[in-house]
């Protein structure tokens, strides 16, 4: 979401509901929007990681053959600094926010029947369950 449309939608949600947004991929700044959260709050107990980056890009072109088949199929430019992004986005920032959240939810006084301290929900795509065309590198 941008920013303003977050904001529109959390205006809709109960009082004590937060948005912020933060570069996930830097470890520094999500250690800092957890801290704020908690001194706001005084502790954290949900977490909901829903950052996520995609390339629409094909691993492999092909020359523009009639009839072509597999033998004609040629390596695609180079997109490593577009799979580089992904995997910092959607594993390196996932991970950062999961290892600060937890920190301080592991503190929390335990509560309800099973005595959790926090409750961390981590949304992936649909394109990890079906592959789509181009998205090799996301899915």
């Amino acid at each position: 979401l941008y920013p303003e449309d977050a904001q529109a939608k959390v205006a809709q949600l109960p009082k004590n509901t937060d948005y912020y947004q933060c570069d996930v991929t830097d470890a520094k700044l999500c250690s800092e929007i957890v801290d704020k959260i908690q001194a706001k709050h005084g502790q954290i107990n949900v977490l909901l990681n829903a950052a996520g980056y995609g390339v629409i890009a094909p691993i492999l072109s092909s020359k523009p053959v009639i009839g072509m088949i597999g033998k004609d199929a040629e390596v695609a430019e180079d997109k490593a600094a577009g799979f580089a992004k992904i995997l910092a986005v959607n594993v390196i920032g996932t991970y950062n926010m999961i290892r600060f959240a937890a920190a301080k939810m592991v503190k929390n006084t335990p509560y309800g029947k099973y005595k959790e301290r926090g409750v961390i929900v981590n949304i992936s795509s649909t394109s990890s369950l079906e592959g789509q065309n181009g998205q090799v590198m996301y899915g």
